[in-house]
């Protein structure tokens, strides 16, 4: 497989299951150490693609991509207008970004994070967050070799009471809108 063998597109209804499922199996791979082992066992498919499936139904909320390789849903990322509260109307945000870990490591991340980008400059956004949790190192290390920079800021959740926290990250898109 290679970088060129994948397909980004807007996601359709028809790929919630596939977007249940790897959203799952993603959490469970990533976050196993850094969220309660409880709440990642009991996740389940099927209240995700309920989820995926109710939200790819609705067209008036944010934009989704899905990563296809072989005609299978590899990943997704949704993103769209910065959630906080008085955020400048110019800063897009990455709100989830999740690929099945059977295709970590072969550049798919990489390809899926810039039809983001591409997508967030095409919707007139000056400047993208995202926030992680730091202990997601692999996606890290891709957000930083694409521009990405840790700006300071931090949140925390609490989980099963496990106080989970999370990095953002920023990258101005007026460099990439021109080259």
């Amino acid at each position: 497989m290679s970088v060129q063998d994948v397909m980004i597109r807007d996601a359709a209804v028809a790929d919630a299951t596939a977007m249940g499922h790897l959203h799952v199996r993603a959490w469970q791979s990533a976050y196993r150490g850094v969220m309660p082992d409880e709440y990642l066992d009991g996740l389940v498919a099927e209240d995700r693609v309920e989820m995926w499936h109710s939200r790819l139904s609705r067209s008036d909320l944010h934009p989704l991509l899905v990563a296809v390789v072989a005609e299978v849903v590899v990943g997704f990322a949704a993103f769209g207008a910065k959630g906080a509260p008085a955020a400048p109307s110019s800063c897009g945000e990455l709100y989830a970004m999740n690929l099945d870990p059977d295709h970590w490591g072969q550049g798919i991340g990489r390809v899926l994070l810039r039809g983001v980008t591409e997508r967030l400059v095409s919707m007139g956004y000056d400047e993208v967050v995202l926030w992680v949790v730091p202990e997601n190192e692999r996606a890290r290390a891709l957000y930083e070799s694409e521009g990405w920079f840790a700006d300071g800021g931090v949140s925390t959740e609490d989980i099963l009471g496990v106080t989970v926290t999370d990095i953002r990250y920023r990258k101005s898109l007026v460099a990439t809108a021109g080259a």
